[in-house]
């Protein structure tokens, strides 16, 4: 950071800057709120952060993505309740790069759009999701086919997240790795059909499909705005690509460190966020489930013993960051991954990338009947549990690494012994009459 005045010797006195709007401005409970990326300070003497995420009271989205301002603020260093077991304000906004927050002042001054290549895409994706709300108007429909072409969840109510929430569908709604690999996967068979029809002589066939899964992976993934899933996928899904091209073998555990280690390199603080616990966590899971075996299991068999290796061990990070397990979770996912990946989500990326709205109709009748299955699986509770102690979550997790073993590993069902601790453990309750 540049000398000056430290942001602490500053907090709520007004502080002029020019910056430009990043992102989708987000719709919050008293105004709106957006990321701000700072270019340079007025105030003579200060220094803040730069991105911190503003808040404007008066209402009305006219902060668009791309957009440059000048803007009187007024910040505050983030810090949030030593909760251990809420929701940790603070933690999400380092993972987001967000040192800072505060609200927008009086008499803001609009200045030259940005044109850089983001301010491109941030414009790119507001206007999607101005058709989509256009077409279908406001609603179920409209927001979850929004956050599933151009990663804008701030739509979705929350009654509909707490829906997700018990069913284990969470990681559905958002652009995941699994959508991103569809949608490349079907670009590319796409491809190598059209290839078969119209041969190349001068590239050979396989370089054109990679080339061209590639680069559908890498739009869609910017498009989404590069959250932690889907820059893993990216990565993962460039050095197989890069492999293929070199001819050079490559397994899946050297693909997934690598991908790990650009993405840790490119952020550092991601790992505070819960995404990239979970990402490659159940990523390493699923592989994991196929090692040790002298030749591939059958689709069926693949499918449930993947089905078993995410469950298991999904157990403790889901109990440490949302307190709860969704037992329906694997039926509920069997269900959905078809309908969501398989469909809903190429035929939303297809309707919104041609001028007809009919498209966004027939996506918004598949999304209607996806909620009808939401809503009955919803019925069924989740399995909560309080809040565990650090050892016991430790000892649960090396249980749930131990269930999931390649096979040749002995005693792999001990590892349920493991979890016991876990499942029967009761935390002291206060006296009755007492406040603590």
């Amino acid at each position: 950071m540049a000398s000056g005045a430290n942001l602490a010797d500053w907090q709520q006195q007004p502080i002029e800057l020019v910056g430009v709007v990043r992102g989708l401005p987000d719709a919050s409970e008293f105004g709106w709120r957006l990321t701000l990326q700072v270019e340079r300070v007025l105030t003579a003497g200060v220094t803040v952060p730069s991105r911190v995420q503003l808040t404007d009271y008066r209402g009305g989205n006219w902060l668009k993505g791309g957009s440059r301002w000048q803007l009187t603020v007024r910040l505050k260093q983030r810090h949030a309740s030593a909760n251990p077991y809420g929701f940790d304000a603070e933690q999400w906004m380092w993972s987001e790069g967000l040192l800072a927050s505060g609200a927008i002042g009086k008499n803001p001054q609009r200045l030259a759009d940005a044109d850089d290549a983001r301010a491109y895409i941030d414009r790119l994706r507001a206007a999607v999701v101005a058709r989509i709300e256009q077409a279908l108007g406001p609603g179920r429909e409209a927001a979850l086919i929004a956050a599933l072409t151009v990663g804008d969840q701030q739509g979705i109510d929350r009654a509909d997240w707490a829906l997700f929430a018990r069913t284990g569908l969470t990681h559905l709604v958002s652009i995941s790795g699994l959508h991103i690999t569809m949608v490349a996967g079907l670009a590319g068979l796409l491809a190598r059909a059209l290839l078969r029809r119209w041969p190349t002589r001068r590239v050979p066939p396989r370089v054109v499909v990679a080339y061209v899964t590639l680069a559908v992976a890498t739009f869609y993934a910017v498009l989404a705005g590069l959250s932690v899933p889907t820059q893993r996928t990216l990565f993962m899904l460039a050095v197989v690509v890069l492999m293929l091209l070199w001819r050079r073998a490559s397994s899946p555990f050297q693909i997934w460190w690598l991908a790990l280690t650009l993405v840790l390199l490119l952020d550092p603080f991601a790992v505070l966020a819960p995404g990239l616990w979970l990402s490659f966590g159940l990523v390493a899971a699923l592989m994991a489930s196929t090692l040790g075996r002298r030749r591939p299991p059958g689709k069926w068999r693949a499918a449930l013993a993947g089905q078993w290796a995410v469950l298991v061990m999904s157990l403790v990070p889901l109990l440490v960051f949302f307190g709860n397990v969704p037992l329906l979770s694997p039926l509920a996912n069997a269900l959905a991954i078809p309908l969501v990946s398989g469909l809903l989500t190429p035929l939303s990326l297809l309707a919104v990338a041609l001028p007809w709205d009919g498209g966004l109709q027939l996506a918004a009748a598949v999304v209607r009947l996806f909620y009808l299955g939401v809503d009955w699986l919803a019925q069924w509770p989740p399995w909560s549990l309080p809040g565990q102690p650090w050892p016991l979550l430790a000892l649960a997790l090396g249980g749930t690494c131990w269930l999931i073993a390649p096979r040749g590993v002995p005693g792999r069902a001990l590892g349920a012994c493991l979890l016991l601790p876990l499942l029967v453990f009761r935390p002291t309750l206060p006296a009755p009459g007492s406040c603590a």
